[in-house]
């Protein structure tokens, strides 16, 4: 019922609801830069997972500040 609530007021407002998101992005790239990810990863101590999130967080800074 909440969410019923929650998509007609958007409606009403002319809003576009927000999206919930999972937290996974699968993403295919070269099997060189997969190395070099992996590389540039563990030289910094990280996994692959924690390097690519940190470089999506300072990619998207300036984006989310204006949202």
């Amino acid at each position: 019922e909440a969410v019923d609530d929650y998509l007609e007021t958007c409606a009403k407002l002319e809003l576009s609801p927000q999206k919930a998101y999972s937290g996974q992005v699968m993403v295919r790239i070269d099997p060189d830069i997969h190395r070099r990810v992996a590389l540039a990863a563990d030289l910094e101590g990280k996994s692959i997972n924690q390097w690519v999130e940190t470089l999506f967080a300072e990619a998207t800074a300036s984006l989310t500040k204006q949202v």
